[in-house]
């Protein structure tokens, strides 16, 4: 039994988020730190993890949810289907139809991420992980027992910006200053886990930090 140890666990049920009954870990970064690498080896080592831009996606493709947009914005919806370029170009310039859509999705993310816990094997963990990118930015480092920060800095990640996604160093400086700076993620943070180097580190990095914040119980398994 893999378990949280006993001095990181800070709140109970009722302080936590969505009201969920065991710790939970909150896993963050910035744009191109790494972070989605983390949760991919941790969900392939067998760690309960739960991954808030999936849950977007999925509240996305529901027919309510087309059906709201298509409401407020009926030429973003083609073939019963939505055309998220033309949204993303709606959400630069309509920043009232922005906050309806992004209300109604974040009011549908408590039942979606409900039902993927109950989905969970959690036989081996007392605890859950939920990668949210925006952790610093929506303020809720509150309803976490710890956060992690996936972390490397700015220059590294104008280099990683611009080889994944083929663009210019101007565009991926201007894409860095629409976030909060890496740096004050980091100060912000309770754990830093660093990906400045290559994928073999990083990897070794998440396994130290995992041993400084869970205990085994092997009375247990």
């Amino acid at each position: 039994m893999h378990k949280l140890k006993p001095e990181l666990i800070k709140l109970s049920a009722k302080e936590r988020l969505y009201g969920v009954e065991i710790p939970i870990i909150g896993l963050t970064g910035g744009i191109a730190t790494g972070k989605s690498s983390v949760s991919k080896f941790l969900i392939e080592n067998s760690y309960p993890l739960i991954d808030a831009d999936s849950l977007v996606k999925d509240i996305y493709t529901q027919a309510k949810t087309i059906q709201f947009i298509k409401s407020l914005a009926p030429s973003v919806i083609v073939n019963s289907s939505i055309d998220f370029k033309a949204l993303r170009v709606l959400f630069f310039e309509n920043s009232i139809i922005k906050a309806e859509i992004e209300k109604f999705i974040y009011s549908k993310l408590p039942g979606i991420f409900a039902d993927k816990l109950s989905k969970l094997d959690l036989k081996n963990h007392n605890f859950i992980i939920y990668d949210v990118p925006l952790l610093f930015e929506k303020k809720l480092t509150a309803f976490f027992d710890l956060n992690i920060l996936v972390y490397c800095n700015q220059n590294c990640q104008i280099e990683r910006l611009m080889a994944r996604d083929k663009i210019t160093i101007e565009l991926a400086q201007q894409i860095l200053a629409s976030q909060i700076d890496i740096e004050l993620k980091k100060s912000m943070s309770q754990f830093c886990l660093s990906n400045e180097s290559t994928i073999e580190s990083l990897h070794q990095n998440t396994k130290k930090l995992l041993l400084k914040l869970i205990t085994q119980d092997n009375a247990q398994q």
